[in-house]
């Protein structure tokens, strides 16, 4: 998906325009020193490819939580004003920026609903004259390797009973200064429909509906609802499954709440609740 969107809300760097095709091969790296107003904060960055006609294609990204900037094992809040230097591992990837084209370093300090937001709105401080961006170049000989479509098996005889479809929408509430994010679709995320497995008769069906809400003005409105539901059966039988899940949080902590109810032939046989909580250490 064109990333224009995301940068509008980042800060982003862009490279001159390219006067000859660069290949990458491996793993970026930013680095860079920076300073911060709050105990908790992340850093994203990513990197994508900028066409002549604007468009901008996520080439890799990556994401550091800033309190394990000396180690993965470590927690180290952050202190205004204190100096940390931050390393973040982009994905491996392989990509070939044809002449024309620009590099952009994208950077930002959340990255809804990828990565849930820090507890506090928070500001980074980044020096840029410590700033480093390492890109694995690629100089070797042209590889032919294998055909990038895989080999697949014989398809599996069915019927599509009903057409499925994915809904995808972000919308933006001026007045409340809140984005909300909704898939909706009828054979889950991909859409497959309603369909029955011709050999054995099966009918299988998957909708969901997932909703993430976030306000600009209050991280800890942060909010993320999915339901599910999995119906399967043939002449005599059905199976049908209900699932709703919620993650919420506070300044303290992360809570999961979920509920379950499986049928059978409309007779409820299996129901259950539950609730967790995960201390936000380093979050």
């Amino acid at each position: 998906a064109d990333q224009r969107m995301d940068d509008g809300m980042a800060m982003v760097f862009d490279a001159a325009e390219l006067q000859h095709e660069l290949e990458i091969l491996g793993r970026p790296v930013f680095e860079v020193e920076l300073t911060c107003d709050k105990p908790k904060a992340m850093l994203f960055a990513q990197l994508s490819d900028v066409s002549p006609d604007g468009a901008v294609s996520r080439i890799s990204f990556g994401v550091k939580n800033v309190t394990q900037a000396a180690g993965d094992q470590r927690i180290e809040y952050l202190q205004e004003g204190k100096r940390v230097r931050v390393r973040v591992l982009l994905n491996y990837c392989a990509h070939r920026f044809t002449k024309g084209h620009r590099i952009r370093l994208s950077l930002a300090n959340s990255q809804w609903p990828m990565f849930w937001v820090s507890p506090e709105i928070n500001t980074l401080s980044l020096d840029l004259s410590t700033a480093t961006v390492r890109l694995p170049t690629y100089r070797g000989p042209a590889i032919a390797g294998p055909n990038p479509q895989p080999e697949t098996a014989a398809p599996t005889p069915l019927t599509v009973l009903r057409a499925g479809f994915v809904d995808r929408s972000i919308t933006y509430d001026i007045v409340k200064d809140e984005w909300t994010c909704i898939t909706d679709g009828v054979g889950g995320v991909f859409g497959e429909g309603v369909y029955r497995f011709d050999e054995i008769g099966t009918a299988v069906e998957h909708n969901l509906r997932r909703e993430l809400r976030l306000s600009n003005k209050d991280p800890l409105s942060a909010r993320y609802d999915i339901k599910q539901k999995m119906k399967m059966g043939r002449p005599g039988w059905e199976a049908d499954i209900d699932i709703d899940t919620r993650q919420t949080c506070d300044a303290n902590y992360l809570y999961v709440t979920a509920e379950i109810q499986a049928k059978m032939n409309d007779e409820i046989v299996f129901e259950k609740n539950w609730s967790r909580q995960v201390y936000r250490e380093g979050m």
